[in-house]
């Protein structure tokens, strides 16, 4: 699920009853652990754009100073820029959102909080 699948196609390649799925896909705890593996797949893509980005604004400064037309490869090198720019800022917002879900857990308050 974590990877986009839907419940019942995530139970029938698991071979895990669909309605057994869905009971789990309701509970918190089980939602927290597709977050967290969500999380991880996200910071392997952080890690490989990372690797690139290097590549890719080198690529650009170069097609910038010598004036080639090589719109194809520019694109793809902004297009990782572009990338890891926006990658970045969901891994922090995530982040973000992670540590005040744990302050709310520490926080002992079994009420639900108005989301207003």
């Amino acid at each position: 699920m974590a990877a986009g699948k839907t419940v019942t196609a995530w139970a029938n390649e698991n071979k895990i009853p669909v309605r057994t799925a869905y009971e789990w896909h309701c509970r918190p705890e089980f939602r927290r652990l597709v977050q967290r593996y969500r999380r991880r797949y996200v910071d392997r893509a952080l890690g490989l754009l990372a690797r690139n980005l290097a590549k890719a604004v080198s690529e650009e400064i170069r097609i910038v100073e010598k004036g080639e037309g090589d719109p194809v490869r520019l694109q793809a090198a902004r297009g990782v820029v572009a990338d890891m720019i926006s990658l970045s800022r969901h891994a922090d917002i995530e982040e973000r959102i992670t540590e005040l879900e744990r302050q709310d857990d520490d926080d002992g308050s079994a009420e639900p909080r108005d989301p207003a």
